[in-house]
């Protein structure tokens, strides 16, 4: 005689995984978990397990896996969108100009607002868009009718 289970899942509410949506998700810093697994899913500019770690002033992204691209005039990188953070008079999108004499009496503020990081955006508009689709799929498999 054979016996055959089937096994069925209801899509969990945010915040909820597992068997029954028994588990209570413990990621950190609003990120979303695996509504099967419990696994967080950490946003931009966060690692770790539960994304509890912000990434250091070199990497930012998914994961913190991208490496930043700044200049040895920069402060940090944006842990989000990689751009450059340059230090006072410096600026550009590595922080690779200096500011003339006459203009040395920016502030890092100034020398932040002059930077143009959009390569940084751009290489970062397929990470967003990868992250609205994960959400928009688990809205969709949460609204289905079964």
């Amino acid at each position: 005689m054979m016996i055959m289970m089937m096994v069925c899942c209801a899509v969990c509410d945010e915040g909820r995984y597992g068997l029954n949506c028994s588990g209570v998700c413990d990621c950190a810093d609003g990120s979303t978990c695996d509504p099967v697994t419990g696994g967080c899913r950490c946003g931009l500019g966060r690692a770790g397990a539960r994304c509890e770690l912000a990434c250091d002033g070199q990497h930012y992204g998914q994961n913190c896996s991208e490496r930043c691209e700044c200049g040895q005039h920069a402060r940090s990188c944006d842990a989000v969108t990689g751009c450059c953070r340059c230090l006072p008079g410096w600026y550009g999108p590595r922080c690779q100009h200096g500011m003339s004499h006459g203009l040395s009496h920016f502030s890092e503020q100034q020398s932040v607002r002059r930077n143009v990081c959009s390569s940084a955006l751009l290489k970062n508009a397929s990470v967003t868009r990868y992250q609205m689709n994960l959400h928009v799929q688990h809205l969709k498999v949460k609204n289905l009718k079964l």
